[in-house]
């Protein structure tokens, strides 16, 4: 149960830090690289792009476990307090709905033998691998969003996003 409670708490945090210092080490090297030796690392561009979009995808997540996501808030300000909160919890079970739709696409091309099959130019690396980030992160996302609603409904007094930090 404890290692569930971490997971819930700091997955996103832990997982971000870890892939944005991959990021960092990795362009800088490839500079340190081009600088002392003339030479980029052939294969730096393209494992920072992996590991770029990989940490997008978590990102997106961990905005959502935080309720910080941009939004227009026009329309349900012009509401009263009950109809803001059933309105923001519709708008949050609609992006919901979106986010499982690119998880059920992203699995399905990643399963057409097409896609399954393809590797890397450079890194030689499954193209699956790459294209996992999508579902991973729409799930994890979808996850929070629908722990932030049952947060929403169960603490009335509470303002409109029930985010955590």
């Amino acid at each position: 149960m404890m290692v569930m409670r971490w997971l819930d708490r700091y997955l996103e945090e832990t997982l971000s830090v870890v892939l944005l210092a991959t990021i960092v080490f990795l362009v800088c090297a490839n500079v340190a690289a081009r600088h002392v030796f003339e030479a980029s690392l052939p294969w730096g561009e393209e494992l920072i792009g992996w590991v770029f979009i990989w940490f997008i995808w978590v990102a997106v997540s961990y905005v959502f476990r935080l309720d910080q996501h941009i939004e227009i808030t026009l329309l349900r300000d012009l509401f009263p307090l009950f109809w803001s909160r059933v309105l923001h919890l519709v708008v949050r079970l609609m992006v919901v709905v979106f986010l499982l739709a690119v998880s059920v696409y992203c699995i399905d091309l990643i399963m057409n033998p097409m896609v399954r099959n393809q590797v890397s130019v450079v890194l030689q690396m499954p193209i699956p691998v790459y294209y996992a980030s999508a579902p991973f992160g729409a799930l994890l996302a979808s996850i929070r969003i629908l722990q932030n609603c049952w947060r929403s409904v169960h603490t009335p007094d509470s303002n409109v996003s029930g985010g955590t930090s």
